[in-house]
């Protein structure tokens, strides 16, 4: 029963990352911003982070442009609407050429001072069969305008949620892009200090971005001690005693940049994105 529970809950969510796809799809104005950003990742295809910050910046507008679009289209529903229970009808599965994609096709029918109205059901939940009863709602004016009773904040919610875990993404991003502006300018400005690295610690059981979070730390001859976050590969070490260079100000050592990415390139190893 469990299993059940929790197959029916994944294809709830799948069905609703769907109808969220559908969306965009539909809408001219996601697909042209989808084409714009798919340009400016081949344009700028040099700089892995600018085009990972502008692909998760269309993905996040899209994801709440479609939260807000469904769920005003809920609202509706929910405040204008009335709610009454239909009978399904029919019930067709649709194979897309992906023989896992599954469509479900809900066919239900009402009545409303007498008269019969039909129409496809916009949400499909798993168990759903002919002869079952579901709630749905109508517009007064329009009773061929109806929508499911139930779940119906759902899609908005993993919109919007969607929306978020990327926006979390992109803060990664950002704060890496300004760390490498901050390391360029100190590289033209700054005084350069050689330390050797004290201490690393890579966190093997987090991962972000297919990396993993890590924290090192170094130290020069006068016993200042510099430190930074970063996400290394799997395969990525900075090894203790090794020489690191660190770029600091003239007005002290608080202020600094460790250059990460030249000790990588000197050991011939990708360089780990800072965060």
């Amino acid at each position: 029963m469990f299993a059940a529970a929790t197959e029916c809950r994944r294809r709830t969510v799948l069905k609703s990352l769907k109808q969220i796809l559908s969306v965009i799809l539909r809408k001219p104005c996601a697909v042209i911003a989808f084409y714009i950003s798919l340009c400016y990742y081949y344009i700028t295809m040099k700089n892995k982070s600018v085009s990972l910050f502008i692909t998760l910046f269309i993905a996040i507008v899209a994801f709440a442009a479609v939260g807000a679009i469904t769920l005003v289209k809920e609202d509706r529903y929910v405040k204008n609407g009335v709610k009454t229970d239909a009978t399904i009808t029919n019930v067709t599965v649709n194979a897309d050429s992906d023989e896992d994609n599954l469509r479900y096709d809900v066919l239900v029918e009402f009545r409303v001072d007498g008269v019969k109205h039909k129409g496809q059901l916009d949400y499909y939940a798993g168990g759903m069969k002919k002869g079952d009863t579901v709630p749905v709602y109508y517009m007064p004016g329009n009773p061929d305008d109806f929508s499911y009773g139930k779940a119906n904040y759902v899609l908005p919610i993993i919109s919007f949620c969607s929306a978020g875990v990327l926006f979390l993404f992109e803060i990664i991003v950002i704060t890496g892009m300004i760390r490498a502006a901050k390391l360029k300018r100190f590289k033209n400005r700054k005084k350069l200090v050689v330390a050797k690295i004290e201490s690393f610690f890579v966190n093997r059981k987090s991962t972000v971005l297919n990396k993993h979070p890590a924290k090192l730390v170094c130290k020069d001859e006068s016993g200042n001690v510099y430190k930074t976050k970063l996400l290394c590969e799997v395969y990525e070490n900075f090894v203790v005693g090794d020489e690191i260079n660190v770029y600091v100000a003239a007005s002290g050592t608080k202020n600094y940049a460790i250059d990460v990415k030249e000790y990588s390139e000197r050991k011939q190893t990708p360089s780990p994105a800072t965060v």
